[in-house]
């Protein structure tokens, strides 16, 4: 099933994009066009710069995304960058220096894009930064946000989705800047999805909440296809963060690779299937030695629910060896610790990007939950 331009005009659209989506449709062809790949490391966005750069067309531009509800992990490897490269830990902007550093430590090429921080905590304020590393001339760029700001934009006591979305439309207006691409012509707002959808969805995500919390268990995403939709989602009630564990977004073959997913499940007959679910999922609990192995990490092995997706949601793999390849043919795999592994294949309807994206969200969290319910 190819999903045709003009499918898509006359799918039902429930979802009106915000401008943090439109931002993002203006970055996209200048990147693609520079041929620039953008890694993105996420703290208080929890996904939603690269949600919003996922659009149709858009994983060409996308190397990596990782998504951490805090960055408590990262202290050692900040002072490790920082002490490396001889930053002065008190400067404001001395975490985002460090954090470009190592999101482009293997990416020499790419151009790095971080938030850091959080309005609730600390300082209480939120850093923004951007390494267009060798690309173009290493740059590193970083703004501050604080709550002063959130009061000045009347969005001081919105909801999370909100929020983050702010924080979002700042970091792609940072990253258009750079690209020397005028926006200051679209004003900030936020997203608009059908009541009745929106309800549905937040009845959905309050009770995967209560599940997790009950269970002990936190989640992590490793998200192919949905490009951190999942990770987004959870993320978008109050208190979601709290049952988050980590996401990572894993587009190209390079980037599969070095999280951990073996060769042979990106062959043809493999990139689109329940094994490279699974193995997207499995990734969450091995980690990277100093000799560059793999092996399993014992902090995560009996605390964290890991969930891979992979597949084709409305725009089919371009590539010769996979013109066979359906378009709405989509994989995920559960793993719970002294579980036995779930892997499912779905296959969604015709509707927008977006749609596809919240049906196959709904989908794997109401199956999660059955699963939790049943083990009450």
């Amino acid at each position: 099933m190819i999903i045709t331009e003009k499918q898509h005009k006359e799918a039902p659209n429930s979802i009106e994009l915000g401008s943090v989506d439109k931002l993002a449709v203006l970055a996209i062809p200048e990147l693609n066009k520079r041929g620039l790949k953008l890694t993105t490391l996420e703290g208080p966005t929890l996904g939603e710069i690269i949600s919003s750069l996922t659009i149709v067309g858009s994983t060409s531009v996308m190397a990596k995304g990782e998504i951490y509800p805090k960055f408590d992990s990262f202290h050692s490897i900040i002072y490790d960058m920082q002490t490396m490269y001889g930053l002065d830990r008190n400067q404001p902007n001395a975490a985002i220096q460090a954090l470009s550093f190592f999101a482009n430590a293997d990416r020499k090429e790419d151009i790095a894009l971080i938030t850091s921080g959080s309005f609730f905590s600390g300082d209480h304020t939120v850093h923004i930064g951007l390494n267009s590393g060798n690309k173009l001339g290493n740059n590193l760029r970083s703004i501050a946000i604080n709550e002063n700001d959130l009061i000045q934009t009347g969005i001081q006591e919105s909801s999370p989705s909100i929020q983050k979305q702010f924080i979002a439309d700042l970091a792609l207006r940072l990253l258009l800047d750079e690209l020397g691409i005028e926006n200051k012509n679209i004003p900030f707002e936020p997203r608009k999805i059908e009541k009745k959808l929106l309800d549905k969805e937040k009845s959905v995500l309050n009770n995967l909440k209560r599940l997790l919390k009950n269970s002990g268990y936190k989640i992590a995403f490793v998200e192919s296809a949905p490009g951190g939709f999942l990770t987004n989602r959870l993320t978008d009630i109050k208190g979601g963060e709290g049952v988050l564990h980590s996401g990572k977004i894993l587009y190209n073959s390079k980037e599969k690779i070095r999280a951990g997913i073996p060769h042979y499940s990106l062959r043809k007959d493999k990139l689109y299937s329940k094994i490279t679910a699974f193995k997207l999922a499995e990734t969450v609990f091995v980690r990277r030695t100093e000799n560059n192995t793999f092996e399993f990490d014992n902090n995560v092995l009996t605390s964290v629910i890991a969930i891979g997706v992979t597949g084709l949601l409305d725009t089919p793999d371009t590539r010769e060896e996979f013109k066979d390849k359906k378009s709405g043919g989509v994989y995920y795999s559960i793993i719970i610790p002294g579980h036995e592994p779930i892997t499912k294949k779905v296959t969604l309807s015709i509707q927008s990007r977006q749609e596809m994206k919240m049906d196959l969200t709904l989908k794997i969290f109401n199956h999660l939950i059955q699963i939790l319910e049943e083990g009450e």
